[in-house]
């Protein structure tokens, strides 16, 4: 029995209606906010012709800190003065459409009208800072390490050599330029690095013979046993392998 088909929601109908309700409600609820809140603006001795721009101020702002907050999270940057100014616009304007439709003594009125306009060298303090970091590259932390290595380098820092069991350091040679630097070094894992190492040798040292290898052993001992001595090179020439196996070859066979 298949199962009953459902709706996709990846289809782009779906993304369709979905940006287009969206859209119809935050422009019913900006042109409802914009009613309200421009009369709160004459709360606070606002002109009437300068009115519209507190509605702007605010609605506006919750629009520009939701993009802004999508954008620093998309960079993996702090979106706290983003979530904060957000938060901040949303509770002014609730508080102020919701004080508008209740009709407050007169008292009231001029508080919170004289609150909401007093809003405007904040909003124009959290929009520009907004700005600055969405148009400012972050500094990062490899940038960071570039520097101090580049800085290192032309410096040409002293080494101390480290005694048994001693944890290396390297220090500046000016005093003040570039600060200490310490370099940690697990003991462990430096024993784990040369038992490796030293398990490579072994194995390449007692690696089975096959025939051919004991054909070349023999056929490079003869060249070697020939007056004058010829070189490792002039034997590599002539068996057809090159020097560094030719010599190991030759060492392995003089070994065993």
């Amino acid at each position: 029995m298949t199962a009953p088909r459902r709706l996709n929601a990846d289809h782009l109908a779906i993304v369709v209606l979905t940006v287009l309700f969206g859209i119809l409600i935050a422009a019913a609820s900006f042109v409802l906010s914009f009613h309200g809140l421009r009369d709160v603006a004459t709360w606070g001795r606002v002109p009437i012709q300068l009115a519209w721009l507190v509605p702007v101020m605010i609605d506006a702002a919750v629009l520009c800190y939701t993009l802004a907050w999508l954008v620093q999270r998309a960079r993996r940057e702090s979106t706290a003065l983003s979530w904060f100014a957000l938060v901040l616009m949303v509770a002014v304007s609730t508080l102020g459409n919701t004080l508008h439709g209740w009709e407050p003594s007169t008292e009231i009125q001029r508080i919170v009208g004289t609150a909401v306009v007093g809003l405007a060298p904040l909003a124009m303090l959290l929009a520009s800072h907004t700005i600055a970091q969405l148009l400012t590259a972050p500094i990062r932390r490899t940038d960071t390490v570039a520097a101090a290595d580049t800085t290192t380098a032309t410096t040409a820092p002293t080494t101390t050599a480290p005694t048994t069991g001693s944890i290396p350091t390297v220090t500046s040679p000016t005093t003040g330029s570039i600060p200490a630097i310490t370099a940690v070094v697990s003991l462990d894992a430096a024993r784990a690095v040369a038992a490796r190492r030293h398990a490579r040798t072994q194995t390449r040292r007692h690696r089975p013979r096959t025939p051919d290898r004991l054909a070349l052993a023999a056929q490079i001992r003869e060249l070697r046993a020939e007056t004058p001595q010829p070189s490792f090179n002039e034997i590599a020439r002539r068996v057809g392998i090159s020097r560094s196996r030719a010599h190991a070859i030759y060492q392995e066979a003089a070994t065993s």
